[in-house]
């Protein structure tokens, strides 16, 4: 207790023996009251002395427990105050952590990005320097007729094509950051190799340089057509020992040619996972974040048409091993050639689905090709997948799936057979067309639901593409016969599914001009582009109108 507070309780003490006093003369006074009733105005001067006494106490008991709570609020006052302001010095502390931490990283990921492109950057070189021009060489001398007989310069275009493209832009990529880094340095005053100034900026480089990496694209498409001629010229020894001896030398560090080969391939999505990085490290505040996010938007729109021209390129490889099939068809089998190889043609899917017979119920698989404006299958004989013959190819623009329900089928007579698999309801559907309808089984409702989808937007789209798709379709109608759904035309059947003709066999059901006996006639589908639902053609009635051109 503090010396204030010590000499209040002192007063309150001597008040309190005073008050004391008092009561005692009133008590007196009461008692001869009771006694000899004395004055009047005695007795009220008397109370009203110990009324006065007793609101001095209570004022002073008031002014004490004032000055006691205000003292004590002062104290807790403080104490809060302290306690503030220790939360603040703490928060502040680990806010300046968490900044020089993400600094930190921020100027490691930096330094990543530097030194990996110079590592990468060194082995493009090796391939240019212990590979490339080693092997021009040998080509233009007379060296080359020493073994090297079967390599030329389309072989070494081939194998390393735009591959010195790739190199002369890492160059300038590199050069570019090792400026940016020396003129940071310069300004912030730090030295060494691991010192990177945190407020460092090179993304605006990567926005720069980002409309140039499209040539990586170029690449990456010949990429595997490059591997499969390296891997046919090793099989003469002379190039195979050449090639051995380059792959030792140092500067490859015990990397082979195609490991070597495949460093541009990684490259883009290393950029991506370095961005990614930076960004984290980065607050958002800083002034180069905004070059971050549109680095990172470009490089991964790069990679997008990147990765879409693999794939294309992909599907354009398998369509020309289609073409060779249909050319050993037309030698012979003496079927005419058709051109499947089309500017505008591409693959968009392939897989395995199984085809049930209208004839004895039985499962045949079938490898279906799915282009943008035609549907191929192809039969393996023999289960030999070398081994194959191209069995339909149907045109997309006057085809429809249609989701199988045998619910709303009646079994037909002689059609026993097939409607007695039940198992087949909730994974298989029809493909209609004038050249065949097929009735496919896929291993799983959701794989059905898939094709279905697949089919439906390629049909949708190639009709989106011109009104004269969409008037040759409308040329034909999808005729129901008790549940077996066939396209048949409204008027003389179109020219153009001649060509296509040649591919059914003779005598083959469900044909294109097989008669029907009292059929249900609906206009063929056509499909508002991507307006669709995910299951997408029902063959109940209802549901098929829906699908009518409005």
């Amino acid at each position: 207790m503090s010396l204030f507070e010590a000499s209040r309780w002192n007063k309150l003490e001597k008040t309190q023996r005073s008050i004391l006093k008092q009561l005692e003369e009133l008590q007196r006074r009461i008692d001869a009251i009771d006694n000899g009733f004395p004055k009047r105005e005695s007795i009220l001067n008397t109370t009203s002395n110990a009324n006065n006494t007793h609101n001095t106490l209570s004022h002073s008991q008031n002014q004490l427990n004032t000055s006691t709570h205000t003292d004590n609020n002062s104290t807790y006052t403080k104490k809060v105050i302290i306690a503030q302001s220790a939360v603040r010095r703490r928060i502040a502390r680990n806010q300046r952590e968490k900044l020089t931490k993400s600094y930190r990283t921020r100027s490691n990921i930096i330094a990543e990005i530097i030194s990996s492109e110079k590592t990468y950057n060194e082995s493009l070189h090796t391939v240019i320097e212990v590979f490339i021009l080693p092997l021009r060489q040998i080509v233009n001398t007379s060296l080359n007729q020493l073994g090297f007989g079967v390599v030329t310069h389309n072989d070494i275009l081939t194998i390393f094509s735009h591959f010195e493209t790739i190199c002369a832009l890492s160059d300038q990529f590199l050069l570019h950051l090792n400026k940016r880094l020396e003129s940071g340095k310069k300004i912030t005053g730090l030295g060494g190799e691991s010192s990177i100034p945190p407020s460092l900026t090179i993304t605006d480089i990567f926005v720069h340089f980002g409309p140039f990496m499209k040539s990586f694209k170029q690449f990456y498409e010949n990429y595997d057509t490059a591997i499969a001629k390296l891997t046919f010229l090793k099989s003469y020894p002379a190039f195979a020992q050449w090639l051995h001896k380059g792959e030792r030398d140092p500067r490859t560090h015990l990397l082979d040619l195609p490991s070597l080969l495949i460093l541009p391939i990684q490259r883009l999505p290393r950029y991506i996972l370095l961005l990614q990085a930076l960004q984290e490290a980065t607050p958002s505040d800083h002034p180069d974040m905004i070059h971050i996010m549109k680095a990172l938007s470009l490089i991964k729109d790069v990679a997008n048409l990147v990765n879409e021209g693999v794939r294309q390129n992909q599907g354009r490889q398998k369509l020309i091993e289609i073409q060779t099939l249909i050319d050993n068809q037309s030698l012979f089998l003496g079927t005419p050639r058709f051109n499947l190889i089309q500017p505008h043609r591409l693959l968009l899917k392939d897989g395995v689905l199984s085809k049930r017979s209208f004839t004895d119920g039985s499962l045949q698989k079938r490898h279906i090709y799915l282009c943008n404006d035609l549907l191929i299958t192809v039969t393996v004989l023999f289960g030999n997948q070398v081994l194959q013959k191209v069995d339909k190819i149907i045109p997309l623009i006057n085809a429809t799936v249609i989701d199988n329900d045998y619910d709303d089928k009646k079994i037909i007579p002689g059609k026993e057979k097939v409607y007695q698999h039940r198992e087949d309801k909730d994974v298989s559907f029809f493909l209609a067309s004038p050249i065949k309808t097929h009735l496919f089984v896929a291993e799983s409702k959701r794989e059905k639901d898939m094709w279905l989808r697949d089919i439906q937007n390629a049909i949708a789209d190639w009709l989106a593409i011109s009104p004269a798709h969409i008037e040759k379709r409308e040329k034909w109608q999808l005729i129901s016969d008790d549940g077996v759904w066939k396209v048949t035309p409204n008027t003389n059947a179109p020219e153009e599914i001649d060509e296509f003709v040649y591919i059914n066999k003779v005598g083959e059901s469900n044909g294109v001009y097989e008669p029907m006996t009292t059929p249900s006639q609906h206009n063929l589908p056509s499909i508002r582009p991507k307006s669709i639902p995910s299951i997408l053609v029902s063959n109940s009635l209802k549901l098929l109108q829906m699908f009518i051109k409005v």
